[in-house]
């Protein structure tokens, strides 16, 4: 008999092709003058309004920014939203993703410039990472990743990942002579680490719905890593707190969901199948299928 955890790692048919990306994550927000304080004065991104409560975040640099013209986030202001409790399902954090480690030491040295406190930093063997929270809560990872040539997988495909103490010194000898600002070659969301509530069920609906593939099996330590193609990992999920939580509401603060932006082909019209098949409804260009937690992920 196969148990859950071998299920989960052995090869599947409808993966999801290289070239797919996870974009515009979405949140719910309750102040709006103390976000766009974040994102303008302290990340140093552009916020307009879209529509009446619905902002969008781009790059500021015009010449590094994302040429479609979608935003790098989207936020939705709702001052009667609840903020979830730790154990409510949602968001771990979005992870933004810069081009390489003298990137990542200016923004870091910018964001301690503007006096805004990071939580942490983290050597996560196929990157490195920088933490910090937003002010209603929202965690971000600020990273870069290492040459994939040096990524190492075992038999079964795993990629090697593990949280070790940042060499913050060396990193930070990378940094311009002159620091400009954050994120001085640009910014895109590289991965999104989410609280699930019931970790093998959420694996399940990742893989066996939209087609990710298992990229790192943590499940003895309640985390999993899932991804498109042979990137580390898309998709990041976690019980730490969240374990037999609740599943978050659209009454809540925080992540609403998130686009995977998938080519176009052969591949993407079966996962595009399966998506309706599980529940799955278009909106306008994009189809909506939301996750065991309430996590609407649009597939565009």
């Amino acid at each position: 008999m196969t148990c859950p955890e071998e299920r989960m790692v052995s090869n599947d048919e409808g993966k999801l092709p290289e070239g797919t990306r996870i974009e515009t994550p979405r949140l719910r927000v309750r102040g709006a003058k103390e976000i766009m304080r974040f994102y303008d004065g302290i990340l140093g991104l552009d916020i307009s309004e879209a529509n009446a409560g619905t902002y969008e975040v781009r790059e500021r640099n015009a010449a590094t920014a994302r040429s479609d013209g979608e935003p790098l986030l989207e936020l939705v202001v709702d001052e009667s939203a609840r903020p979830p409790s730790p154990s409510t399902a949602g968001l771990y954090h979005i992870a933004l993703r810069v081009a390489s480690e003298r990137e990542l030491a200016d923004t870091i040295i910018s964001i301690h410039r503007s006096g805004y406190g990071l939580d942490g930093f983290a050597d996560h063997i196929v990157s490195r990472s920088a933490y910090l929270y937003d002010p209603e809560g929202n965690g971000y990872e600020v990273y870069c990743d290492m040459p994939e040539t040096d990524w190492r997988e075992d038999r079964d495909g795993m990629v090697q990942m593990g949280t070790l103490p940042l060499d913050l010194e060396a990193l930070l000898s990378h940094r311009s002579n002159a620091v400009t600002g954050p994120f001085p070659g640009g910014v895109s969301v590289g991965h999104v680490h989410l609280k699930v509530t019931d970790l093998t069920r959420s694996i399940e609906f990742y893989r066996y719905v939209l087609g990710f593939s298992v990229r790192n099996d943590m499940t003895y330590l309640g985390a999993a890593f899932l991804a498109a193609g042979r990137y580390h990992h898309h998709i990041g999920l976690n019980t730490w707190q969240s374990r037999n939580g609740a599943a978050r509401t659209d009454t809540d603060s925080g992540l609403i969901g998130f686009s995977v932006r998938v080519p176009e082909g052969a591949q993407r019209d079966a996962v595009v199948n399966k998506a309706i098949a599980s529940g799955g409804i278009f909106e306008g260009r994009e189809l909506r299928i939301t996750d065991p937690d309430g996590i609407h992920v649009y597939i565009d």
